[in-house]
């Protein structure tokens, strides 16, 4: 809600006040007390949880989540706009609002692959291969080219593609989206609601995105907490509307919303460094009696990697033992990949090595496991089979590795010989062979330890 100003007296030749409520946008509202308290028991959204620190060895969750899934270039239809008076977004197209991306973001070699984008290639086809590159560049021409006024759906729905495309590409250029995602200005103006509804207008995937990214580009971490609150608090109105319309449908998708943004909340505070408040806060959330044993083993598993990364084993221990409770359900590998890597903290790495050689075994397949494996093979000295194992899961993924895989590998070549230059170019040259996938095919210069290097 804005804040209420008083109008100041006109004197003499004074400016008057203008009529354009964009000068409005400020701050995001202050936060509001309880509104991650549930009231219902859906399911929980998968939602991947950032815990370990950049670099780390073992930095990939347990739970792969799809990096497709902040791209959808479907949004849902924006309730109440074929009665809206027009409104002018036409300052969101304007060409400075959009960075060029630096040209050694990613590795020559996927510009020109036969894998490579084609001139032509439409968004939705970019997207669904993973050529988020492409993507980026593509959504700011379609919206620097819209006609004026432009269609409020088509306008979001673009600026959702691309700020989502390039917070995928690598680290610098989510901080190009985070300067991008500044120009939206205050998301809870009256700029961007029905004048006689007051429905939001702008989808909820942007919204909750645009939150992470503003706090980033105006550098207050504290904005992004507040921000998520805020969006909580009218998730919980919603549910609120759901509950007195019998024939409404929308409870469902609303209850999964407010619970997404509880882990949002504390992937939030991992990112500010609080990572003992945010393993207390995902504790709140598993406690919810109204949630499924499912939805409580994954933030059990978060709440452990939290703790991991805080240094606390024994709290990590508590969580697994709430993994090891007895299931009706199949097995499930977390409570033992969750071990091996208890064992690492403990610096274990020979019994952690055992341990996931086995999972490995069993699963061949699973590349994180096979990641973490050679992981506590470089530890305990073994380079010769770490690689092995490193070069094994890169050949036989079916789709490009992830971070830091790749990154352990250049440094395990790094290591090994003075011809690491040489092996990072051919390994480059086996990812982009690779079919491209909608879970991203693009890899920055950064993961072959390539930064500032055109390869």
């Amino acid at each position: 809600m804005e804040s209420l100003k008083t109008p100041r007296p006109k004197r003499g030749h004074g400016r008057s006040r203008s009529g354009d409520e964009r000068r409005h946008a400020a701050a995001l509202s202050p936060s509001t007390k309880g509104p991650l308290d549930l009231d219902d028991g859906d399911d929980l959204v998968d939602s991947k949880l950032s815990t370990l620190p950049p670099g780390s060895p073992i930095s990939r969750s347990m739970s792969s989540a799809s990096r497709t899934k902040s791209t959808s270039t479907t949004i849902p239809s924006l309730t109440g706009l074929d009665d809206m008076p027009e409104k002018d977004f036409s300052f969101l197209l304007l060409p400075e609002n959009f960075r060029p991306i630096p040209t050694t973001a990613i590795p020559q070699a996927f510009l020109t692959s036969p894998q490579a984008a084609q001139t032509g290639d439409d968004l939705a086809r970019l997207i669904s291969r993973g050529q988020f590159h492409a993507a980026a560049i593509a959504s700011a021409r379609e919206l620097t080219n819209l006609p004026t006024p432009p269609d409020p759906q088509i306008v979001f729905n673009l600026i959702h593609t691309r700020l989502a495309c390039l917070t995928l590409i690598n680290k610098a250029c989510q901080e190009l989206a985070a300067v991008e995602s500044t120009v939206l200005g205050d998301l809870t103006s009256s700029v961007y609601r029905h004048p006689m509804t007051n429905a939001h207008i702008v989808p909820w995937d942007l919204r909750v995105l645009a939150v992470r990214l503003q706090s980033f580009g105006f550098k207050d971490l504290r904005r992004g907490v507040m921000g998520y609150y805020q969006l909580a608090q009218d998730a919980r109105q919603e549910i609120m509307k759901d509950r007195q319309d019998e024939k409404s449908e929308d409870g469902r998708v609303w209850n999964l919303r407010l619970r997404d943004l509880g882990i949002r909340v504390a992937s939030m505070l991992v990112e500010m460094g609080d990572l003992e408040g945010a393993a207390s806060h995902l504790r709140t959330l598993e406690i919810d009696p109204l949630l499924d044993e499912e939805d409580k083993r994954r933030i059990a598993s978060m709440e452990a990697l939290v703790w991991l990364q805080f240094g606390d084993i024994w709290a990590a221990k508590r969580c697994l033992l709430r993994l090891q409770e007895p299931r009706d359900s199949a097995p499930d590998l977390a409570p033992r990949i969750l071990q091996s890597l208890i064992s690492i903290g403990d610096g274990e790495f020979a019994a952690a090595g055992e341990q996931l050689q086995q999972l490995h075994a069993e699963i061949p397949a699973d590349t994180m496991i096979s990641h973490n494996y050679a992981v506590c093979l470089l530890y305990t000295g073994r380079m010769k089979e770490a690689r092995k194992v490193f070069e094994k899961a890169v050949d036989e993924s079916t789709e490009v590795p992830f971070h830091s895989l790749l990154t352990n590998l250049c440094t395990v070549f790094e290591l090994c010989t003075e011809r690491a230059r040489d092996l990072k170019t051919q390994l480059i040259e086996r990812v982009t062979a690779i079919e491209p996938t909608g879970s991203g095919w693009e890899r920055a210069s950064t993961d072959f330890k390539l930064d500032g290097v055109r390869a």
